[in-house]
Parts: C-alpha cells; sequence; structure tokens
C-alpha cells in the first residue's frame, strides 16, 4: 500500500512551503520511514531468530565510538555501556548535512562555495530536477545530484525507482543538451 503513493508522495512534498517540510520532518518523518522501507518477511524472521538464539542484539541507541580488537570490535554506546561485536552493523543511515560531511569531494565543493545544504539539512540544495544551487541559491552550469542527495527538494528519492527515474531523467536531458550543441547550423 505504501508503494502506492510514491507518486502522490512527491507532488505533496513540492506543494509544501519549508516551515511545512520542516514540521514534517520533525513529527512524522521517522514514522513514515519505518512503514516505507520495511524489511521483508523473510528477512525480519531470520533476524528474529539470531535475537532468540542470541547471535544478535539491536542497539538503537547510535554509536559513540568503536574499537578493533582484531577479529571482534569493541563497540562504545552512548552512555557509557560497551558490547564485543563481531560484526558490527551501523544502519544510521547517511550523513544528510553537507556542511558536516567528511567526504573529500563534497568538502571541496562546500568550500569552493559550489554547494550547499538543503535549508532542512537533509542534503543538497538544489532544484527538483537535480540541478544543484550554490551557496547563494544560483544554479551551478553543469552540476546535477542524484538519488538521496535530492532529499529536501524530492523526499522521496532513497529507494531504487526514484534513482533510476532520476538518472535515465538527466541522461535524457543532457544527452538532448548536447545534440542541440552539435547540431551543424
Amino acid at each position: 500500500m505504501v508503494d502506492g503513493l510514491r507518486g502522490t508522495t512527491q507532488r505533496l512534498w513540492l506543494r509544501l512551503d519549508t516551515a511545512e517540510r520542516a514540521r514534517f520532518v520533525r513529527e512524522q518523518a521517522r514514522g513514515w520511514e519505518v512503514l516505507r522501507h520495511r524489511m521483508a518477511p523473510e528477512v525480519a524472521a531470520r533476524f528474529r531468530a539470531y535475537a532468540d538464539q542470541g547471535r544478535l542484539e539491536v542497539a538503537g541507541a547510535g554509536l559513540a565510538a568503536v574499537a578493533d580488537l582484531g577479529a571482534r570490535a569493541r563497540v562504545a554506546l552512548p552512555g557509557g555501556r560497551s558490547v564485543d561485536a563481531d560484526p558490527v552493523v551501523d544502519g544510521t543511515g547517511p550523513l544528510t548535512d553537507v556542511d558536516a560531511t567528511t567526504v573529500p569531494l563534497l568538502a571541496a565543493m562546500r568550500r569552493r562555495r559550489l554547494l550547499a545544504r538543503d535549508a532542512l539539512g537533509l542534503g543538497v540544495a538544489c532544484l527538483p530536477d537535480g540541478t544543484v544551487l550554490d551557496d547563494q541559491g544560483l544554479v551551478v552550469p553543469d552540476l546535477h545530484v542524484v538519488g538521496p542527495p535530492r532529499k529536501g527538494a524530492l523526499w522521496e528519492t532513497t529507494a531504487v525507482p526514484e534513482i533510476r527515474s532520476q538518472a535515465a531523467d538527466l541522461a535524457e536531458r543532457l544527452a538532448g543538451r548536447h545534440a542541440r550543441q552539435t547540431v551543424p547550423a
């Protein structure tokens, strides 16, 4: 049922102003994400079985630090608790605030003022078609984003169908522009 809302979700998001989007992110986004990105029942059953066998512990607290112990890792959780584990899966999701990024390319682009965080800190400031906006809100020629960095402009932009569609649209726009530029006069 949730998948059937994909197109509607985008249209609704585009109609919201920044204050309404911020309210949604603050009050409803987590619940929506849980419903929207649920795991397959078979995978959920396997997770439950691992937990029942004592092979899996889910700690919804975030990570304070991880220390390499060779074949295992010591995970420090907020609040002072630590767990020795093998393996460790950090499911906290990507860092969305480009002002805090440690990705060298993004950090360099921020320093050069070629991109900025969107108003909600969900990704890169851009138009709904992925055209990047600089730190003054001006279009950066020939710079585009696809997928999760568009989340502030298009809420539903993290699943494969949306990313595939964005990539195809961008490829079509760029190919069309290239064709117009290379047509002999």
